[in-house]
């Protein structure tokens, strides 16, 4: 689950792809348009210019607490051919989620939600001359909006003497987007050869 993915393979794991369409024709081969059904937050951390600025060694001891996340879902088919199939819907308690961290940003993997003012937490721990040192930004003044099959990007600047600022970008979830070629973007087609189905009935193909 998103909760606890915090390596690689867990937070492959926590995505979902989900795919549909229908054809009357036995014994051939179609494409499965898969798309992603649940939001990506990716979180980078920067620093100032002048000498109130961190060193690149201290940003590498950066970890992050992404609080306030709900993680659990609930499901809803639409069927759509031309829209993501289904929809996922947050549910639950929120929750305190120690992102993926890799190559110096951290990854999160969320059901649709909308973070209003001051319900979204980010809190950093950073060693600063052997001490470390705590540092908070939270959405006080703007809404975060994980959208289905979109990045939320938020850079996030500090120094030493606290959060200087924070931006917020969102697009689509693209190929590269991820932190593996496993997990590439919206609009995957997969040619899937059905040519073994003599009879009627339905198919089910997860992907993980």
């Amino acid at each position: 689950t998103p909760a606890t993915a915090t390596t690689l393979s867990t937070y492959e794991q926590s995505d979902l792809l989900m795919a549909y369409t229908v054809t009357d024709t036995h014994k051939t081969t179609v494409g499965l348009n898969f798309r992603h059904i649940l939001a990506q937050m990716v979180v980078t951390l920067g620093t100032t210019t002048g000498a109130d600025k961190l060193t690149a060694d201290e940003l590498a001891t950066a970890s992050l607490s992404v609080n306030g996340v709900k993680t659990g879902y609930t499901l809803s088919y639409t069927g759509a051919k031309s829209e993501a199939p289904a929809t996922a819907t947050a549910s639950g308690d929120a929750a305190n989620i120690t992102p993926l961290k890799k190559d110096g940003k951290f990854y999160l993997i969320a059901p649709v939600q909308n973070f209003t003012a001051n319900s979204l937490e980010l809190v950093f721990t950073i060693t600063i001359a052997g001490e470390a040192k705590t540092y908070t930004w939270n959405n006080a003044t703007e809404e975060v909006l994980l959208e289905a099959g979109k990045n939320a990007n938020i850079a996030i600047t500090v120094n030493r003497t606290g959060v200087m600022a924070g931006e917020i970008t969102v697009k689509q979830w693209e190929d590269g987007g991820s932190t593996s070629g496993s997990a590439a973007g919206d609009d995957i087609v997969q040619n899937v050869n059905i040519s073994f189905i003599d009879v009627p009935g339905v198919l089910e193909i997860e992907t993980g």
